[in-house]
């Protein structure tokens, strides 16, 4: 999990700074590299959200699975016999 949490935004991160020096050093007028920039930017942001959306369900499907599996070992601690 850690190598995911440092992976991920990394990768983000290297993505969208390539993007960027692309544009920087293309040859476009002001108006159509400032265009291009808030064009990747958004593309950049939608992408990082739906990471973020992922990351967030696996640690709900976890927490779940946890709560899940102490309430069956709760159930299950009540059917032992205990001693006398």
């Amino acid at each position: 999990m850690k190598y995911v949490a440092v992976a991920v935004p990394s990768a983000l991160l290297g993505a969208l700074l390539g993007t960027l020096f692309a544009l920087l050093f293309a040859p476009k007028s002001g108006k159509e590299l400032r265009s291009d920039i808030k064009i990747e930017l958004d593309t950049q942001a939608t992408k990082a959200r739906e990471e973020w959306d992922k990351g967030v369900q696996d640690v709900q499907d976890r927490v779940d699975k946890v709560k899940s599996e102490r309430k069956e070992r709760k159930a299950q601690s009540k059917d032992l016999p205990t001693a006398a």
